[in-house]
């Protein structure tokens, strides 16, 4: 069977196996993290109000992204002081002089 003839024949096939080809492309693991019955209890009760799987995950994607900002920040605020900057000499007395003076 050709694709010519799944196109046609379910328009939607060619969708359908994009889909599950990008969806295949993903890979996931498991991740196991114990509790207090305490709270176990009360993840119970709101049980249809509440996607923990999706929560969870959502906690840690945004959980990463601070610690990677972090890290970002330390990296350029060190990069900024290990800089060797420099004004030319009396770079601030000229230009404070040319915008009082307007020109």
């Amino acid at each position: 069977m050709s694709i010519y003839s799944i196109v046609f024949s379910r328009p939607y096939a060619l969708l359908e196996s994009k889909l599950y080809c990008s969806i295949m492309e993903i890979t996931m693991s498991v991740f196991i993290v114990r509790i207090k019955n305490e709270l176990r209890k009360k993840m119970e009760k709101y049980r249809g109000r509440v996607n923990r799987p999706e929560e969870i995950r959502e906690y840690i994607e945004r959980r990463i992204r601070e610690l990677e900002a972090e890290e970002n920040f330390e990296r350029i605020l060190s990069e900024l002081k290990n800089a060797n900057w420099s004004v030319p000499r009396e770079f601030s007395t000229r230009s404070v002089r040319e915008d009082r003076d307007g020109g």
